[in-house]
């Protein structure tokens, strides 16, 4: 069995995910894995490319599906898979020659997540770490950092979860973390992690897209709010980022509604207040 499998999903990056695939080939000083890049509907020749650099190397496999979303794209990369491990990335993501070293050296018997820190580049080029930590009670004090590229996940831990949520293209990591600790309820996962940095994520700015947001806020906050209500600041920013997304879309009354659960939640954080007293506010 392969050790690893890295799972990309792209669309429409055909020079962005061709120069990452040829590099994480060329480069990684971990060599037994494969490479499944999963092309959601691109429309600029993608699939050529990747088809070709294939041709050179049998480590890569390319897939395609018709344009369905980055969490149907990951799941339709991990239904493939022949690793025992699971990591995903994002196809303009920049990995270290140690990425994957990095990871199989936590990988020992009996390890279901194994997570290292990332640096992060933001939109006005600068960088920040993020590390991994214990994310608190609503995610099972099970320390991962669940960012795409941060983390590993046993190919029988994904299944048993059930894998991403297919409709999300925002917060499908923290969806994907809940349904973990809704696991580690039944049977214990064990997890590690390296606080040293190995790859490099760009934050687009599409990140902050509100309908985006909202969607996947409003998720959240329907399949997993007994899991939030353990930590009520936690409940209080998916209400909030509902709110504040909402409000960009120009729905105030539903703005409102999130923003108060969101004071109701966490009364002291008051930027929540802040936040509802601009909502009510006559315009």
């Amino acid at each position: 069995m392969t050790r690893i499998s890295v799972i990309v999903p792209t669309w429409n990056r055909r020079r962005q995910v061709t120069s990452q695939t040829e590099a994480l080939l060329a480069t990684q000083t971990m060599h037994d894995f494969e490479l499944v890049v999963v092309d959601d509907g691109s429309t600029d020749g993608t699939t050529a490319a990747l088809l070709d650099i294939a041709e050179r190397d049998d480590r890569l496999r390319v897939m395609t599906q018709p344009h369905t979303g980055v969490s149907a794209a990951r799941n339709t990369g991990a239904s493939v898979a022949r690793g025992e491990w699971l990591v995903f990335l994002d196809s303009d993501d920049e990995p270290d020659r140690t990425w994957l070293a990095a990871f199989d050296a936590l990988l020992w018997p009996g390890v279901d997540l194994a997570s290292t820190a990332q640096r992060r580049r933001l939109p006005d080029g600068t960088t920040t770490i993020r590390v991994p930590r214990v994310p608190g009670a609503a995610f099972g004090d099970v320390p991962t950092l669940w960012q795409a590229g941060s983390f590993a996940i046993a190919r029988t831990l994904f299944n048993d979860v059930g894998g991403y949520w297919s409709g999300l293209s925002f917060s499908e990591n923290t969806d994907l973390a809940l349904r973990v600790a809704r696991q580690h309820e039944l049977y214990p996962v064990l997890a590690v992690f390296d606080t040293a940095a190995h790859h490099t994520v760009n934050i687009r700015p599409d990140r902050y897209d509100p309908a985006r947001r909202l969607a996947s806020a409003q998720h959240i906050l329907e399949h997993h709010r007994g899991r939030l209500e353990r930590q009520p600041a936690l409940l209080a920013t998916y209400e909030a980022m509902a709110g504040v997304a909402a409000g960009r879309l120009g729905d105030r009354r539903q703005a409102q509604v999130h923003l108060r659960r969101a004071v109701r939640a966490n009364p002291i954080d008051l930027r929540h207040t802040a936040r509802l007293v601009r909502a009510t506010a006559t315009r």
